[in-house]
């Protein structure tokens, strides 16, 4: 995006299978999950970082008290030396 700049991102899918009945729920869990990333990180000066990002979590499970949907936002100061 620039000299100062830089456009990160990244996807990931998670396949669980649990090896059981639940107790509580006396079903075999299973859960399918994504996970999306994007942010940018901004060169502040010499060594100095700053990467504020968005991450989106979708959670789906058999189990209907397992699932959810899930939206973050932070940002992260970074000074390597």
């Amino acid at each position: 995006l620039g000299s100062r700049m830089l456009l990160i991102g990244g996807v990931s899918y998670e396949n669980r299978d649990y090896g059981g009945a639940d107790p509580i729920f006396v079903a075999t869990r299973a859960d399918r999950q994504w996970d999306a990333i994007l942010g940018v990180m901004f060169t502040l000066a010499p060594h100095w970082t700053l990467t504020p990002q968005i991450t989106w979590t979708d959670n789906r499970s058999n189990i209907e008290v397992f699932k959810f949907r899930r939206t973050t936002a932070s940002v992260t100061a970074r000074v390597t030396f």
